[in-house]
């Protein structure tokens, strides 16, 4: 259930006065302009990176982080351990997550530490939120299925249970753990006819109910949404940099996660979707207020830019539109996503029953197919290989591990490019537009990897640890429809031709 980030983060946003695609998305509900970190600014590259972790079978090595320069945990990090755990405590391993890496001396020390909250669903696999479920006093704080009879999309009841464990809270199924390997995670109950314990009710995704003015303990759901949930003992340390902020209520219904006949299951009218919007947002605003004045930030606080340089028309109206004192990332925090890998190289594919064509070794399989983090443009059948085949092979896990991730820069041989698609024309077109709060990288891309000693991680890529200088000024066109943009770096000269796609950084 996440926002893969393509280019932009999530799938509702904000339009900002220049007319981008702005903050706002995926519970960033503050009005536009977006803002800015409460932290100083760096053109450092290697600190103007970002990246969202995420390894299901423990807590992430911080050696498979290192030189990233924001490092943000998704809730399914350390899947197998908190799933399992009696009580699941997720939001305990983040806070230990986050003081592995930054107790680290391989994390550098511009390495800021993130972590994962959701401003719509309640997962009661957070201790935080469990406490209100398992209390009845707090029931108006969350939204009820509409009846207790149905017929719903979202079963009511755990049948692993027996009798079968049932609640009119609303909660949906989806990435849930189980106690069999059908979930999204396991548990191992320790008695029987019974399931997953996640308290009082049936694991699964429960609704907060924004629009509740119920006062409970002394304390409004806003109170505790800001103090007790996102900004507690957890959120709340100062080892903790700043949030990813999950999901978004807007008119239609849950913005970025809906499951099937979730709003038809609560019985939610059109009054009532546009009030759960409306209390929502003033939540958010709230939280963006009292996460600032905390000296922390949120991804969903940065605009998303992207720049189309594969696209020669495209390409000169983003660049148009970026050279300008008044575009957004002058003056505001933005994200820019590193493009994916490309296609495999035509033709048809190699005999990998003889690997051949890289060798046969796990280094010439890297170096041909651009294998690092993810396995680059490699074909199914590489895959397996590198996984499987590869002799002699390290573990059961993976034969090739993190110490065979190509050290190249692209192209690679076994690669079919486009212009405009290479990490260089990324970091070209993100040095070209960007102002004093940038990061470029990428969000979440699945938590399927070994542990970094089986090939796993997230290596820094080395172009994006040099030193291109500070700004002379804004990026401009070379000539009138010239269709080639430079800007000026005290360290090098940075181009992008939108004619031919190509890129430049020339250090001087």
């Amino acid at each position: 259930m996440f926002a893969v980030v393509l280019g932009i983060v999530g799938s509702v946003f904000a339009v900002n006065n220049a007319g981008n695609l702005g903050c706002g998305n995926e519970g960033g509900s503050a009005p536009p302009p977006c803002m800015v970190p409460p932290w100083p600014a760096t053109w450092q590259m290697n600190a103007s990176t970002i990246i969202m972790p995420c390894n299901y079978t423990g807590y992430q090595a911080p050696s498979t982080t290192a030189g990233w320069g924001i490092v943000d945990f998704d809730w399914s990090n350390d899947l197998d351990g908190w799933s399992a755990a009696v009580p699941m405590n997720n939001d305990e391993r983040q806070l230990v997550q986050v003081k592995m890496t930054k107790g680290s001396p391989l994390t550098a020390n511009y390495t800021k530490v993130w972590i994962y909250r959701n401003s719509v669903y309640g997962y009661p696999w957070f201790g935080s939120v469990r406490k209100l479920l398992d209390d009845p006093d707090y029931k108006p704080w969350f939204l009820m299925f509409a009846n207790s009879t149905g017929p719903f999309t979202s079963p009511r009841c755990d049948n692993n249970y027996v009798p079968p464990k049932c609640t009119d809270y609303f909660h949906t199924q989806m990435d849930t753990p189980r106690p069999d390997h059908g979930g999204y995670g396991q548990c191992y109950p320790t008695k029987p006819n019974t399931g997953c314990d996640c308290g009082t009710k049936p694991c699964g995704f429960y609704v907060f109910n924004h629009s509740s003015t119920a006062i409970i303990n002394n304390q409004s759901f806003q109170d505790w949404f800001i103090d007790s949930y996102m900004l507690n003992e957890i959120g709340g340390s100062s080892l903790v940099d700043g949030f990813y902020w999950d999901d978004t209520w807007y008119p239609g219904g849950v913005g970025d996660d809906p499951e099937k006949g979730m709003v038809e299951d609560m019985g939610l009218t059109k009054s009532d979707l546009l009030q759960l919007t409306a209390s929502y947002q003033a939540n958010m605003l709230a939280l963006r207020n009292r996460t600032l004045k905390a000296g922390k930030f949120a991804w969903q606080l940065m605009t998303g830019e992207h720049v189309s340089v594969s696209e020669p028309t495209a390409c000169k109206a983003d660049l148009r539109k970026y050279c300008q004192a008044g575009a957004s990332p002058q003056s505001e925090a933005m994200y820019m996503q590193i493009t994916g890998p490309p296609g495999p190289a035509p033709g048809p594919p190699p005999p990998y029953t003889n690997c051949s064509v890289f060798n046969c070794t796990c280094k010439g399989a890297a170096d041909y197919y651009g294998i690092n983090h993810n396995f680059g443009c490699a074909p199914p059948g590489a895959q397996n290989w590198w996984i499987h085949e590869a002799k002699p092979c390290a573990s059961p896990t993976s034969c090739c591990t993190v110490d065979d991730y190509t050290k190249k820069l692209p192209p690679y041989p076994g690669c079919r490019y486009k212009n405009g698609t290479s990490l260089l024309s990324d970091l070209a077109a993100f040095l070209l537009i960007r102002g004093d709060y940038a990061w470029l990288g990428h969000g979440w891309h699945g938590c399927s990897q070994p542990p970094a000693s089986e090939g796993g991680g997230y290596p820094f890529p080395p172009l994006l640890n040099d030193d291109y200088g500070t700004p002379l000024g804004l990026c401009a066109e070379t000539s009138s429809d010239s269709g080639v943009f430079k800007r000026e770096y005290t360290k090098s000269t940075v181009q992008v031709d939108c004619n031919s796609g190509n890129p430049s950084i020339i250090k001087k």
